[in-house]
């Protein structure tokens, strides 16, 4: 807060004679009255706000749960014999057959290839029938001509229902399951020749594949080191005025000293409720002027005509 005050003093010239004997000191006199209370300065700016505590760093993400174990192909097998009985494994190819007199049953199994969070297996379905060849008639009349597996086509489906879709639905390439059609369906068509006549037939259809779901989220890691202090906010509005503070009683006393033949020396001194206060500053000016003759408490002057000024601030 800086408070302005002045004071002047008029000094006279006197040259009627030489200068006396300095007389003893007088009594001091009475105290002047209290001048008047200066104005209340304005509140001063409020300060600056401190800087905003660091955030604490989020904690690390969880460990991802275990991947589903997803269907990434199917392999098919065949293998034909003269039994009713399931042909060893080493017995099946991946070439499409068809039925002889010698080998009547065509055997078929699906190898299903899994990724399971990266580690890879293998599944196959059961082994079953999927074509008989039809013995030649005795010999005479010309017997029929057996039926004949020409040809097997596979078709795939997926949806997210154990309701087997339509079989508009199926197509022929190889699917794999996904978290909204979790179920892959499969059927066979197999095509026939009867004595010359061409037909299909088709498997049942049946899940070959299932979605396996996502597993649990991991437990949360701990929290990471606190980051760096982040940088110092805006300087906050300034403040409202506060309310008015009790008056004071200003008052500055400027006296001559030394004073000889054409020169003295002015000294200031501010007193605030009667207590000798040393200001911030002094400015001294003579008569009308502002340009300043000094800024310390005292001032030598030589113009003893002239009315000097003594501003201060504290």
């Amino acid at each position: 807060m800086a408070i302005r005050a002045e004071t002047d003093i008029t000094l006279a010239r006197v040259n009627d004679g030489p200068t006396g004997i300095t007389g003893p000191q007088g009594e001091t006199g009475p105290r002047g009255a209290t001048g008047a209370t200066g104005a209340t300065g304005g509140q001063g700016p409020q300060g600056e706000t401190g800087a905003t505590g660091a955030t604490g760093a989020t904690g690390a993400t969880g460990a991802q749960g275990p991947t589903g174990k997803s269907l990434t192909g199917i392999t098919e097998y065949y293998a034909r014999n003269n039994s009713t009985t399931a042909p060893a494994d080493s017995a099946f190819g991946t070439s499409v057959l068809t039925p002889t007199s010698s080998e009547k049953y065509v055997w078929n199994y699906e190898l299903m290839s899994w990724n399971d969070n990266g580690t890879t297996s293998t599944t196959k379905t059961t082994k079953h029938i999927v074509a008989v060849y039809g013995d030649k008639g005795d010999q005479g009349d010309q017997g029929i001509t057996g039926k004949s597996l020409t040809g097997i086509t596979e078709y795939y489906a997926r949806n997210n229902s154990t309701t087997a879709p339509a079989d508009s639905s199926f197509g022929t390439s190889v699917l794999a399951p996904t978290s909204s059609n979790k179920y892959v369906w499969n059927y066979e068509l197999l095509s026939w020749n009867d004595n010359g006549t061409t037909s299909t037939t088709k498997t049942a259809k049946h899940i070959i594949a299932t979605y396996g779901e996502q597993g649990p989220q991991g437990e949360t890691g701990p929290t990471g080191a606190t980051g760096p202090t982040g940088a110092t906010g805006p300087t906050g509005a300034t403040g409202q005025t506060g309310a008015t503070g009790p008056e004071a009683v200003v008052t500055i006393e400027v006296t001559a000293i030394n004073f000889v033949a054409n020169t003295a020396t002015l000294k200031a001194t501010l007193r605030v409720n009667g207590t000798v206060t040393t200001p911030t500053s002094y400015k001294w000016t003579k008569n009308t002027s502002t340009t300043s003759l000094g800024t310390s408490q005292t001032l030598s002057v030589t113009d003893l005509d002239a009315v000097y000024y003594c501003t201060v601030e504290w």
